[in-house]
């Protein structure tokens, strides 16, 4: 029988229960559980009251992560802003680098220079206030710590409220300390009684396990006619203290007051300040500061729908709690609205999401079906996607107004696994939470997709509100590639919550703690390794395509070197290995017979034997598949050599760089291509742990595939048609076998990445045929499979674990731990803006002024030098007589010296951001240390010969000089140089 429906709580003459907050108290009685029947064919098992504990703790983190992100991106906003006072030299110091603050594009040399940057700030006192931010976060935890202890107090005091004694023999304290029995409260919470209020409603406040209950007087004075009135009421405010939300309740207000009026108004403050004293540059960078405001605007609307939602949901759960608590004829004396579906259902909805306190049908629908209130829903996903982003893109400001000296790979680190940590934190746990609810309940387990969906939404919203790599515009050049996350997300989310049923199912415990931390450390490793890779360097493909002419090779695309690149990351294979195997080790344990403690301990009806729990899962699919899988993957090898045997390159231009790389790099197709066909072709077919027998199979075929591949490449040169390295036919395992090592990065890295993704878009094609031919799915007995024996699981899952880890290990030691020196390839990223002719010349005339200016004066002035003593050196032998000049050591020496080192001080100095600038500057700093050596070599070993030949050399620099100021001079930025 499913409870009566609640009607909306602030309706006419009823207010229903206003916010209210938990004890911290958890050890007490219980209250009996309650069968709910929803409003379907599904029955709902009988669960303890309080099996699963109230969603409010995992939404207060996710608001405390928000208050702690914007607080700290606001006060680095100001402290920047402060740092971007100093004058016009943090402008000059990007400039000079060939860096424009208004274009998404980036050259080599602004992502080269960045410490030269650093380095440019500092030298002239261009650093944030050291102690600006310790002060603005300890003003705001001092603030909501003042105000969470203070406002409870203020709400007790601020009417006159009449005690009520319990002790007393009358009829209201004797129901009273019957109901705080019923709720099972280790401390029993005051009673008070509002005199002036008329409504049949009721609220707790209080702090620290010290709580009131304010009754209104129109509440005691029904409580006669109506009891039961009285008893739900009370029941749903004592709920709130079991359900310990009083104080997350009373924390969560202060936050927010706290961040808005100590983070929030002074930034606004600040900004209309700087709009008053400097409107010329809001004038000119006007797209700059809307972006601003707009991100601001973003983040505490965001901000806002997190605090909303958990006063919101709180009221849920302490509907359901009182409803337990209460029995079957809880809530009676309410009524449903009469009516069908409401106008414009969706903008209410919409509303909804901005309201406090919940509807009369989001309570009614919380009540008749529990599970609502356990489930990954779509807004916690999205704002967890949001913040986790944001927090990534956030924290290297963080460190940097900080005054912090990290390191760019240190701080790139810190920001991916803790964007890692909220992800799995929060999300994640809340995926286990809901399988752990729905398995208890002895309903289907949600695949987890729509979750996946709005998280990567929410991480592709939280990318494009941090505006990094879209210049002054609202948008990155190449937005469609945050589509990785919405691809990305389902499946994460997909992975967690198979592994989450395959190991709850499997725990005989009296908790499944153990297994949640160990899922949740795999599903951290899964994460933190993929956004660890995408925050290395492929996220700036937002900006626009990599150009590079050191990585354009012929026969191979563009996109080999990003391939590449993803299998030189150890971590990207450890990721991937989690990935497949996680899953495979929850079928190693003994299956059980009898039902588990954990849920005995949170279902009434438990029986001796639950079948519903214990469902049996075969490998039997899944080996088959990886044996087809392997065929597949030997038979893309055979293609792949037949392919290439044509275009075999004499035996002297065996070692050209395209077939060195060419090879494998179609290997790695093959394989890959055979690996996701496998994990498609699986999860469209399989009707139980899609996921998880996909990437099983795909992973076995990519084992056979690379041993394939080691017979295929031993043999190289003996059949003729599939000659691709060798020439001659011979045994070759040292040879083969490091292809294979070659191959161990993509195969079971990349490869197992890319077919868990084929397994989400064959279980997408499945669920839509079967929605297309409208039949519906199979039944859960039907789904059941008769395992093999432990013994013969237990011997393939450790097989195929000691495969992986001698690839990995042997990968490790051959592939990833190498003496070959290190490429520095030059690259560029994004589609290059026409450059202005003013751009040119403010570009260069910043390089003039951040040192450029004074090392071509110093060259200059050694040239100037050079030509004085060599004038003097000649009039002086002219006057002698003398048919030679005799060149005085003592004189060119220092000279020659200084010419040495001007020189090398130039070439070590960052390039001037013109071509033909550089290209002339580059020659006279070239033929001036040549110069210079030579002239000092001359002098020490008496050579005139060689002492001629610097003259030369000394020529050529002055010529290049000259050219050099002709082409400053024709830019514009000798007019307004230094």
């Amino acid at each position: 029988m499913s409870p009566p429906p609640i009607p909306d709580a602030r309706s006419n003459a009823q207010r229903g229960v206003r916010p209210g907050h938990r004890d911290a108290d958890t050890d007490r009685p219980r209250g009996k559980g309650i069968g709910i029947t929803v409003e379907s064919d599904t029955p709902v098992a009988p669960i303890q009251a309080r099996a699963f504990a109230a969603g409010t703790a995992i939404r207060f983190a996710l608001l405390l992560a928000f208050i702690t992100v914007d607080s700290l991106y606001l006060l680095s906003v100001g402290a920047s802003w402060y740092r971007s006072r100093g004058g016009e030299w943090f402008e000059l110091c990007r400039l000079a680098v060939g860096h424009d603050p208004m274009q998404p594009y980036r050259p080599v040399e602004a992502i080269t220079y960045a410490a030269w940057i650093e380095s440019c700030d500092v030298a002239h006192g261009l650093r944030a206030p050291g102690a600006w931010m310790p002060v603005g976060a300890v003003a705001v935890v001092g603030v909501a710590t003042a105000i969470y202890l203070l406002w409870p107090r203020w709400r007790c005091r601020r009417g006159r409220l009449l005690p009520i004694d319990l002790s007393s023999s009358d009829e209201l304290a004797q129901r009273l300390r019957e109901l705080v029995a019923v709720a099972g409260l280790r401390r029993t919470p005051g009673f008070v009684i509002d005199p002036r209020a008329d409504t049949v409603s009721a609220v707790v406040f209080g702090r620290l396990g010290r709580y009131t209950v304010c009754l209104d007087a129109g509440l005691v004075a029904r409580s006669a006619a109506g009891p039961d009135v009285l008893r739900d009421v009370v029941l749903h405010e004592l709920a709130h203290i079991r359900n310990r939300d009083v104080d997350i309740t009373y924390a969560t207000v202060a936050l927010w007051r706290a961040f808005l009026l100590c983070v929030l108004l002074p930034h606004l403050v600040g900004q209309a300040v700087s709009l008053a004293t400097d409107p010329e540059l809001w004038r000119a960078e006007w797209q700059l500061g809307l972006r601003g405001l707009l991100r601001v605007a973003i983040l505490v609307a965001l901000t806002y729908l997190v605090r909303a939602d958990i006063l919101r949901n709180r009221e849920f759960y302490a509907d359901l709690d009182a409803a337990n608590l209460a029995g079957r004829t809880a809530f009676s004396w309410r009524t449903e609205r009469p009516g069908g579906q409401p106008r414009f259902a969706g903008r209410q909805r919409f509303l909804g999401l901005w309201r406090t306190h919940p509807a009369a049908a989001a309570r009614v629908r919380s009540l008749r079906d529990p599970g609502i209130l356990f489930g990954a829903t779509a807004l916690p996903m999205f704002l967890t996607g949001v913040i986790a982003q944001v927090t990534s893109v956030t924290l290297p400001l963080v460190v940097e107004a900080f005054g912090l000296s990290w390191g760019f790979e240190a701080t790139r680190e810190v920001s991916t696994w803790l964007t890692a940590v909220l992800v799995v934190g929060i999300a994640g746990y809340a995926l286990w939470r809901a399988v752990a609810y729905n398995i208890l309940a002895g309903r289907h387990v949600p695949a987890g997709w729509g979750a996946g969906v709005w998280l990567g939404v929410g991480m592709a919203v939280g990318e494009l509100v941090s505006f990094r790599t879209a210049g002054s515009a609202l948008l990155p050049p190449d937005p469609e590639l945050l589509l990785v996350f919405v691809i990305t997300g389902p499946v994460f989310t997909w992975w967690v919550t198979q592994c989450a049923e395959l190991w709850i199912r499997g725990c005989r415990g009296r908790s499944i703690r153990s297994v949640q931390f160990l899922g949740l450390a795999a599903a951290l490793v899964v994460f933190g390794t993929w956004y660890g890779y995408w925050m290395s360097g492929p996220f700036l493909l937002l900006i626009g395509p990599l150009h590079s002419l050191d990585l354009l090779l012929p026969g191979l695309p563009p996109w080999f070197w990003v391939i590449a690149d993803l299998g030189n990351r150890p971590l990207v294979v450890v990721g991937a290995a989690v990935l497949w195997l996680f899953p495979l080790l929850a079928l190693v344990r003994k299956p059980g017979t009898e039902t588990p403690g954990w849920v005995r301990r949170a279902r009434t009806d438990a029986p001796d034997h639950d079948s519903t729990v214990h469902r049996p899962v075969s490998l039997r699919p899944a080996a088959v598949a990886a044996v087809l899988g392997g065929a597949l993957s030997c038979a893309a090898v055979v293609i792949v050599m037949l392919a290439l045997h044509p275009d075999q390159p004499p035996v002297d231009q065996r070692f050209t760089a395209a077939w060195i790389y060419g090879y494998p790099m179609w290997l790695m197709a093959g394989l890959g291509a055979a690996m996701v066909a496998t994990a498609i072709i699986v999860s469209a077919t399989t009707v139980r742990y899609r996921l998880a027998m996909a990437l099983a199979a795909s992973g076995g075929a990519g084992l056979l595939g690379l041993l394939g591949l080691f017979a295929f490449a031993s043999v190289d040169g003996c059949l003729a048609p599939m000659r691709v390295m060798g020439y001659a036919c011979s045994w070759r395992p040292y040879p083969a076998w490091l292809v294979v090592t070659q191959q161990v990065p993509f195969v079971l890295g990349l490869g197992i990445t890319l077919a868990a993704i084929g397994a989400l878009i064959g279980a997408v094609l499945a669920e839509s045929g079967r929605r297309l031919i409208n039949r519906r799915p199979a039944p859960a007995s039907r789904d059941a499979e008769r395992p093999e024996s432990l013994i013969v699981r237990r011997l393939v899952v450790a097989a195929v674990c000691t495969a992986v880890a001698v690839l990995a290990a042997n990968t490790a030691r051959n592939y990833y731990v190498r003496d070959d020196p290190a490429v520095d390839a030059v690259a560029t990223l994004g589609r290059e803006a026409q450059r202005t002719p003013d751009m040119i010349s403010r570009q260069v005339w910043a390089w003039l002024k951040v040192g450029g200016h004074d090392r071509i004066t110093k060259l200059s002035q050694d040239f100037r030098q050079w030509g004085v003593a060599a004038g003097d050196a000649v009039r002086a032998a002219e006057q002698a007589g003398q048919p030679t000049v005799d060149v005085d050591s003592a004189v060119f020496l220092p000279i020659c010296t200084a010419i040495v080192r001007d020189a090398d001080d130039a070439a070590q100095f960052i390039p001037i951001p013109d071509a033909e600038a550089q290209d002339e500057w580059a020659k006279t700093h070239l033929a001036a240390a040549q110069a210079g050596s030579d002239c000092r070599n001359s002098l020490q070993t008496n050579d005139d010969a060689l002492f001629d030949k610097s003259m030369n050399e000394g020529l050529t620099a002055v010529t290049a000089y000259e050219a050099l100021l002709r082409r400053l001079d024709a830019v514009g930025a000798l007019e307004t140089g230094p």
